[in-house]
């Protein structure tokens, strides 16, 4: 965990509500629970943590970047730099 609140896990950040319980945990260990229904939870000292998934890889299409002429040079860029 940083000091902004958020946790990698499996490729996917996870950021966690701004609250002075969730600031105090800030620096340390979390444990992340992982169900076998796909769900995944955080919890510290046996509590659960409210948090909302970030997928950082997501997918950029390609047809938009072809349609949009005034931004497909940064469409573009965005792309390789995912």
């Amino acid at each position: 965990m940083s000091a902004t609140l958020t946790v990698q896990y499996d490729r996917v950040m996870y950021l966690l509500d701004d609250t002075p319980v969730n600031r105090a945990l800030a620096q340390r260990y979390l444990n992340m629970v992982e169900y076998p229904d796909g769900r995944i939870e955080i919890r510290t000292n046996g509590a659960p943590l409210a948090c909302r998934q970030h997928d950082r890889l997501s997918d950029i299409d390609q047809g938009a970047v072809v349609d949009n002429k005034r931004l497909g040079h940064l469409l573009g860029h965005l792309l390789e730099v995912a």
